[in-house]
């Protein structure tokens, strides 16, 4: 495998700045996902929050 990076003129260098790269794309991708996880989450509580305020709103009515 070493052979075939040299005789293309890839060296250790150009693929420990690839490897750089790679990671740095992981964390991007994992902190977009934990932002948009969090997101969802924050909507599903403000949706309860409103369900809550509607349901304590009919009781109301009803007395």
């Amino acid at each position: 495998m070493e052979n075939l990076f040299k005789n293309h003129g890839i060296t250790e260098k150009d693929i420990a700045a690839q490897r750089a790269i790679d990671e740095k794309a992981r964390e991007e991708a994992w902190d977009k996902l934990r932002h948009s996880l969090e997101c969802e989450l924050e909507d599903s509580v403000k949706a309860a929050d409103t369900t809550d305020a509607l349901r304590d709103m009919y009781a109301l009515f009803d007395e």
